[in-house]
């Protein structure tokens, strides 16, 4: 990895083809396809996550000078992480379930707390670092309640969710983590430095 200060963004060319000579194709990318279940807890107005799927797809081709049409990125892998609300357990009949694999082998994991469904997730982020993060209104609810409940949570190496190394949380909005205001802060969103969103 290389990193590349410069004190003026003009000084920044695009890169351009020799005589004779084309560019060089961009890198294959991973992508994670991220969704989020999230439940209100009444006492303290805040959203909790209660489930987070992810679908991983590597060898993504971004600008398609690789593949033709019929070459669609294939899911490389999934994973599924539930908790129990209210530690109140699962029903029998939903963790006999949990004990077998659904299609493609993909097994929904159970976590006893939203700590240890948060640490499961960084664990898969951490796994397959992908270079590019998908979600239906990621910016707008699902990385601010992310951040939130890692915060509140003090899950571990929550850093990791971006590729620096952070040592302490950006400040954050004033009501940052009601019911209203999920929307992640810019400072919040430099945590995602290195990925795409």
């Amino acid at each position: 990895k290389t990193e590349i200060t410069v004190s003026d963004s003009k000084q920044i060319n695009p890169l351009q083809p020799l005589e004779g000579k084309e560019l060089p194709a961009p890198p294959l990318m991973t992508a994670m396809s991220l969704t989020l279940r999230t439940v209100l807890n009444s006492e303290s107005k805040a959203h909790e996550i209660v489930a987070i799927s992810g679908l991983i797809y590597d060898s993504v081709d971004i600008d398609g000078s690789r593949s033709t049409a019929s070459d669609r990125p294939r899911c490389s892998s999934a994973f599924t992480v539930v908790r129990d609300l209210e530690n109140v357990g699962f029903t029998s009949r939903f963790t006999t379930s949990l004990a077998s694999t659904g299609p493609n082998n993909i097994r929904v994991e159970q976590a006893k707390t939203e700590k240890a469904l948060l640490n499961y997730f960084m664990a898969m982020l951490q796994r397959h670092d992908p270079d590019i993060l998908i979600g239906h209104n990621f910016l707008g609810f699902d990385l601010g309640v992310l951040l939130h409940r890692m915060r509140a949570c003090k899950v571990d190496f929550w850093s990791k969710i971006g590729r620096l190394n952070w040592t302490q949380w950006p400040k954050t909005k004033q009501a940052a983590s009601s019911a209203f205001n999920t929307e992640a802060s810019y400072a919040e969103r430099q945590l995602l430095s290195g990925r795409i969103v």
